[in-house]
């Protein structure tokens, strides 16, 4: 497996997150070609940011004529026409890219290796230094994918099945709404005992409960379990309010639910975190969503 340092301006980068792809110029093919599905990429950001924004993973090599980014747009022909497309591990969030990028100096890289729009990292110095930043500033742990892509397939499949199970993917939406019923329960009764006032805003809102008390606002996201509770599932929207909004965050998960039991208030075991800094979690990535081609 290689790492790549991918470089673009921050309105191409933007782009290419939403769409999954990134692309090279015809003088840049051989390392097209040495490029390989899983191999890790690090997306850099040129002026004014300046920095590595992201994490991806690549998945399949394509050449491709149609104009996608804006100065493709703007000359009405294709420029960065061998492109990938790519699974994005991490992302910061666009008014995070400025402040919480990793510089190039902090990892003793030289600002001619931003250069070109992809650049083969070397493993024994570059790729160490990045993955140390990235656990430092980003609390996000490299090492923790890797591994995860050594697992094969049959393995992830039933690691992710594991979890699920336990949160009611694999059960019946009677027995999915029991378990969620039970932890929305306990959570509202847990939180109007400490004098917040609670609204359901499930139904609207990447999150589940929103409590005030004067002029403190918490916003509560909700899990239940069969399972033990070590491990949640957490939609891409749910990720993305949590770090926009993490100093108002608190997690509320009621693991060991048994569907036996008829006390809501004493059924599972509650663990509540506050603040919850998603960042400080290891998150790894399950599911993905695809779009087809043919409808873009």
């Amino acid at each position: 497996m290689t790492d790549w340092l991918l470089s673009g301006d921050a309105e191409n980068w933007e782009k290419s997150i939403a769409k999954s792809i990134w692309g090279v110029k015809e003088r840049f093919k051989g390392s097209w070609d040495r490029l390989a599905k899983g191999d890790l990429l690090f997306f850099y950001a040129t002026s004014p940011v300046k920095g590595i924004v992201g994490i991806g993973k690549a998945t399949t090599k394509f050449k491709q004529d149609k104009p996608l980014w804006k100065e493709e747009i703007d000359a009405s022909k294709a420029i960065w026409t061998y492109r990938f497309e790519f699974t994005t591990l991490y992302v910061l969030l666009r008014p995070d890219w400025n402040k919480r990028s990793i510089k190039l100096s902090e990892v003793s890289m030289a600002p001619s290796r931003a250069m070109a729009g992809i650049t083969q990292l070397h493993s024994n110095s570059e790729t160490v230094a990045i993955s140390e930043m990235v656990n430092e500033k980003w609390a996000f742990s490299l090492e923790l994918i890797r591994s995860r892509m050594s697992l094969t397939p049959e393995k992830e499949i039933k690691e992710a099945e594991s979890i699920a199970k336990g949160q009611g993917y694999r059960s019946s939406p009677r027995e999915r709404r029991r378990i969620e019923e039970i932890a929305m329960n306990r959570a509202k009764q847990h939180f109007t005992s400490k004098g917040y006032v609670v609204e359901d805003v499930h139904a609207t809102r990447p999150y589940d409960l929103k409590c005030r008390m004067g002029s403190e606002e918490l916003f509560i996201e909700v899990k239940g379990t069969t399972g033990s509770g070590k491990k949640v599932l957490l939609t891409s929207g749910e990720v993305n309010f949590a770090r926009r909004y993490s100093s108002n965050m608190a997690l509320f998960v009621v693991h060991s639910i048994s569907l036996r039991k008829k006390h809501d208030m004493t059924n599972g075991t509650k663990r509540v975190v506050i603040p919850w800094k998603i960042d400080n979690e290891n998150l790894t990535p399950w599911n993905f969503f695809m779009k087809f081609k043919a409808y873009d």
